[in-house]
């Protein structure tokens, strides 16, 4: 079972979905040790889940600091200790991004897949779809198929969507971020045919329990850093972007309609040597977003699976 991180930063506020034992998920915003129901805010009354949360998420959580600081109070303030967090995602889709980074240019045999699918030569952001099934809860482990050997782990930061829309320019879409993940995963470079299998495996990939609004991050310009059973194995930067925000999720945008809640993932900028197997852990940090720790276990099966 993944080890679920809480930064308990009075600072940051976050997005959440809680289960307050014998009851059922609730969204809520969170600060600190405190979590605000966004059903018991004014903005949030009507909210049914995450996707009516995410374009107002700036919205509630003025609402819920100044509940928590001694405004008028909610009914529903829980103690995060006392509640289960689950990953505060429900989207449509998951589109993922690959060969985003300047490193990702120079890079010799680390991703066959990026001389493979030509991303060298590219200009503008590749990216696919990913199954539902490819998405573990945050309380649950990534999964390393059976027929791998070659499993590595990566570290992302992922965009939430808060607008309806589709063929935005680069403003627009920049406008239409409205919160950032943590997304921690395992990508299989040995036995899957092709860019897109690599990484559409089952329970593939986790993001942490804090949504954080988008709004005051310098998106452009946010560490990021993997640990593997609690060594750091590499750091990097968004700095390292090929492409701006705006331009990476009007790419996006110009392909397919974006709703409310929708995912994009902008890239692997980590590069670790070895591989990952049951028993492991994974640590990943996005600089003022989130830490989420996730274990990893082999799929066992007795099928015979032919690649």
């Amino acid at each position: 079972m993944n080890v679920i991180v809480v930064q308990a930063s009075e600072r940051v506020m976050a997005l959440v979905v809680y289960k307050p034992r014998g009851s059922r998920p609730q969204v809520g915003v969170r600060k600190g040790s405190n979590i605000v129901s966004v059903n018991s805010l004014d903005s949030g009354g009507d909210a049914d889940g995450v996707r009516d949360c995410v374009p107002i998420i700036h919205t509630l959580e003025s609402e819920a600091e100044e509940a928590i600081s001694g405004g008028p109070s909610p009914v529903n303030i829980h103690d995060v200790s006392r509640v289960n967090l689950r990953s505060p995602v429900d989207p449509e889709k998951i589109v993922r991004i690959e060969g985003s980074y300047e490193h990702d240019l120079v890079d010799d045999k680390y991703n066959p897949f990026i001389d493979t699918e030509g991303l060298r030569e590219r200009d503008w952001p590749r990216f696919w779809v990913a199954p539902m099934s490819a998405l573990a809860q945050a309380s649950d482990p990534l999964v390393v198929p059976t027929f791998t050997s070659e499993a590595k782990p990566s570290a992302e930061l992922a965009f939430v969507v808060g607008s309806s829309g589709k063929n935005w320019s680069s403003e627009k879409a920049t406008e239409a971020i409205s919160g950032c993940l943590v997304m921690v995963d395992i990508g299989i470079y040995d036995s899957l045919p092709g860019q897109w299998g690599y990484k559409f495996f089952d329970s593939a990939m986790t993001f942490g329990t804090d949504l954080v609004s988008a709004n005051g991050l310098n998106l452009s310009s946010l560490e990021l850093s993997l640990e593997l059973n609690g060594e750091v194995v590499d750091t990097k930067s968004t700095d390292g972007w090929r492409f701006t925000p705006g331009e990476i999720v009007s790419t996006v945008s110009e392909v397919m309609s974006l709703q409310p809640g929708d995912i994009i993932t902008t890239g692997n900028p980590m590069r670790v040597n070895g591989t990952v197997d049951s028993g492991d852990e994974l640590r990943a940090t996005v600089e003022d977003v989130d830490t989420v720790v996730s274990s990893i276990r082999r799929e066992e099966t007795d099928a015979e699976v032919l690649i």
